[in-house]
């Protein structure tokens, strides 16, 4: 497996919005300036609206593919680069961090995950 810098709580900046109700839901976005990239998407959110958050890590080679639409949003999660994704928890309150553990690609459930044929510019 390879390794991969975590996603920076109040480090990452929004690359682009891919999915959006409120807030941004489904997105990329990158540690700071040039650092690790990410495809993040909101999973869940608990009975106390605590929210469950994915963090897909990005080669820009990935990033480049999923944008052009040659990769759904389910494989950019299920076939993770490195085979593993990032979980994190906040607080509902203030967004706190509660928790951060990396997750087997192939094990996150399907109900945190988008349907199989969404991907950029079609199959919503």
């Amino acid at each position: 497996m390879n390794t991969y810098d975590p996603p920076e709580a109040g480090n990452l900046h929004m690359l682009d919005v891919l999915g959006f109700y409120n807030i941004p839901l489904f997105y990329t976005c990158r540690n700071g300036e040039g650092g690790q990239a990410f495809l993040t998407l909101f999973a869940d959110e608990a009975e106390n609206g605590d929210e469950t958050w994915l963090y897909a890590p990005l080669s820009e080679t990935r990033m480049a593919a999923i944008m052009a639409g040659d990769i759904t949003f389910k494989d950019a999660f299920t076939r993770a680069e490195g085979g593993a994704v990032y979980v994190e928890r906040v607080r509902a309150d203030d967004g706190a961090r509660l928790s951060l553990e990396t997750m087997a690609a192939a094990t996150l459930p399907d109900d945190w995950l988008p349907e199989p044929q969404c991907r950029v510019g079609g199959g919503e």
